[in-house]
């Protein structure tokens, strides 16, 4: 037996034990026992130790605990026990833990959670708890209101229970891992407010992104900072699951099958610092959408399939002028995917000048001035032409507003207006014109040649 000892640490690891060593001293504070032949531990397996407050018994062929059996070790604070062939807890097993922080059983073959007695409540300082790789199938954590890491990673969970963390209060959890995931209910994260930190990575949620149901499993985290999505099968992206996420600082979206992400989507990422879109399928991003992350200070798009044209011209001088303010991950990595035949040059030694985009420009520019130019000298022109009509139409337009009043007659006007007319229209002057001008409010005094002047 090899046993290590360095002031209050006992190192015993790989030493073929099934008990604690005798003569361990009694102001032993870290123990190391993992890798070794514990099959069972009770009661009487751990002498008193008082300051005991770490623990590791991983990698040994331990399959049960019993009630009371931390009974002489009550001060632990950190107790692992992963990779171990535990199946199930005895309800009191870890009853006299009430200063425990962080328990490991990742790794084992606890599986069924959906009535875990052994996590009891008086684990009420627990604050990281990791079941990791373990086959979980259910997922139930009454009574834990103070955890803040929960380990969740390498599990099939293909039903997820909706409230499963509706008791827990809205505590601050920092971490949340699941694996084999393809949608959550609605309201499967409630009670979760003050979550800050959530990995999903390598899981299977572009399903959620289908229905509106499910579009926006994220609602209830408004205080989130981070978010893992990597390798989540992502062929399209709406915006729908950022839509509450206004405190969304990372953001990793890696090992995707992106190929464009909308504008709207962006607006929903105003806030982030740090974004991870490497390995995915994206052939261009535009000014309007990554130019619009002021804070950004973070960027990963190495090994993108980018589509090097002069509509990428812009983010070739953005990353070029911004290296001083953002991190750009490997920027060796950032190829041209096309054209082909500049397949394997980086962004930063595209030839813009050799594509023409900046005569493209000028070109472009010249025939929008030149077409600006000839609508304003045909306006001109038309203008001057018809300028008595547009006068006439002008005064018409006034006096519209204005309304007709009637001219007072002084001594020396005794008409209103001389009316000048063809012979021809004499009948229609004297029997349609005249009468209704005359007889009608405002009425006119006229002159009438046939008549007045006789």
């Amino acid at each position: 037996m090899d046993v290590i000892k360095r002031n209050t640490s006992v190192y015993c690891s790989r030493s073929g034990l099934s008990s604690v060593p005798r003569g361990t001293p009694k102001t032993t504070r870290f123990l190391h026992l993992s890798r070794n032949n514990f099959q069972t531990i009770g009661p009487h397996t751990f002498p008193p130790l008082p300051v005991l407050e770490y623990l590791d018994l991983s990698w040994n062929n331990l399959y049960s605990i019993q009630n009371h059996t931390f009974y002489n070790i009550n001060h632990l604070k950190i107790l692992y026990l992963n990779n171990t062939l535990l199946q199930t807890i005895q309800n009191g097993a870890f009853a006299d833990l009430q200063n425990l922080e962080v328990l490991g059983l990742a790794g084992t073959r606890v599986s069924d959670l959906s009535n875990p007695d052994f996590l009891t409540a008086n684990l009420k300082n627990l604050r990281s708890l990791s079941f990791a790789n373990s086959s979980i199938k259910g997922d139930e954590f009454t009574g834990l209101g103070n955890l803040k890491t929960l380990n969740m990673s390498g599990n099939e969970l293909p039903t997820i229970v909706n409230g499963s963390f509706s008791t827990l209060g809205g505590q601050s959890y920092q971490c949340y891992k699941i694996h084999g995931i393809n949608s959550f209910p609605k309201d499967y994260f409630k009670g979760l407010v003050n979550l800050k930190k959530l990995d999903l990575q390598h899981n299977n949620l572009r399903m959620m992104l289908y229905s509106e149901e499910t579009s926006n499993p994220f609602e209830n985290l408004t205080s989130l900072k981070t978010l893992n999505l990597r390798h989540n099968e992502f062929h399209n992206m709406s915006p729908a699951p950022f839509k509450n996420l206004s405190h969304l600082e990372s953001l990793d979206l890696s090992q995707n099958r992106l190929s464009v992400i909308p504008i709207a989507v962006y607006k929903q990422w105003r806030n982030l610092r740090k974004l991870f879109l490497q390995l995915n399928l994206l052939q261009m991003v535009t000014e309007k959408g990554l130019g619009s992350l002021k804070n950004l200070q973070d960027l990963n798009l190495e090994y993108n399939t980018l589509n090097c044209a002069c509509n990428l011209e812009w983010l070739i001088k953005w990353v070029s002028e911004n290296q001083t303010q953002v991190v750009f991950h490997n920027l060796a990595n950032y190829f041209c995917a096309y054209p082909r035949s500049d397949r394997r040059i980086t962004i930063l030694n595209y030839d813009l000048e050799a594509e023409k985009c900046h005569s493209q420009l000028r070109y472009y520019a010249a025939i929008l001035s030149s077409v600006f130019i000839l609508v304003y000298m045909m306006a001109i022109f038309v203008m001057y032409r018809n300028r008595y009509y547009i006068e006439y139409g002008w005064y018409l337009l006034r006096s519209k507003a204005k309304g007709r009043p009637k001219a007072p007659l002084g001594k020396r006007k005794i008409y209103h207006a001389f009316i000048s007319y063809n012979g021809r229209d004499s009948k229609w002057v004297t029997r349609r014109l005249v009468p209704k001008l005359e007889q009608e409010e405002p009425r006119l005094k006229l002159c009438i040649h046939e008549r007045d002047f006789t």
